[in-house]
């Protein structure tokens, strides 16, 4: 029976494995679907802060460029529009991949987790955050929101489609 429990622990392994390997060699690439999105509120400012872990893309449905990917998102002005009141503008944004201790990838061509933050300066209080990450990068599927603001913490999973955040 123990026989039986080992056979499947390796099985389990190589399954976990493999799709770091198909990156590593160039054999797969990888793709952006899911992520957690971090907004902090204040009385002139906001900061989002996105995460995107990196998995294997379909090969039969592969999604966009990883530089494509981190190309749009270095487009912070696209990704967070404040319709209502605030007036906010971005300014400074930057994404880039990291390694899985959350270090900058430093060659050209290594991909792994992505990494973005963005701070907005508002003239007055945001009542309202549209998130158009979706509309930027349509692999993404699934955005988990932690908000904080002066109304204390929300979350909320995120989807294509989702309404604009009333804060």
């Amino acid at each position: 029976m123990s026989n039986h429990k080992n056979i499947l622990a390796s099985i389990c392994k190589v399954a976990l494995i493999l799709p770091s390997l198909a990156i590593a060699d160039g054999s797969a690439l990888p793709e952006y679907v899911n992520g957690k999105l971090l907004v902090d509120v204040e009385a002139n400012a906001v900061t989002a802060r996105l995460r995107l872990p990196m998995a294997v893309a379909n090969p039969d449905k592969p999604g966009l460029p990883p530089n494509e990917v981190l190309k749009r998102l270095n487009e912070g002005e696209k990704l967070f529009v404040f319709p209502g009141k605030g007036d906010c503008k971005l300014a400074n944004g930057s994404a880039f991949a990291v390694d899985r201790e959350g270090k900058p990838v430093k060659r050209a061509g290594d991909f792994g987790n992505i990494q973005a933050t963005y701070r907005y300066e508002c003239v007055a209080k945001p009542d309202t955050i549209s998130v158009k990450v979706f509309e930027q990068l349509p692999d993404i599927k699934n955005l988990s929101l932690q908000l904080t603001s002066d109304k204390g913490d929300q979350t909320a999973e995120l989807k294509p489609g989702a309404p604009d955040l009333k804060l």
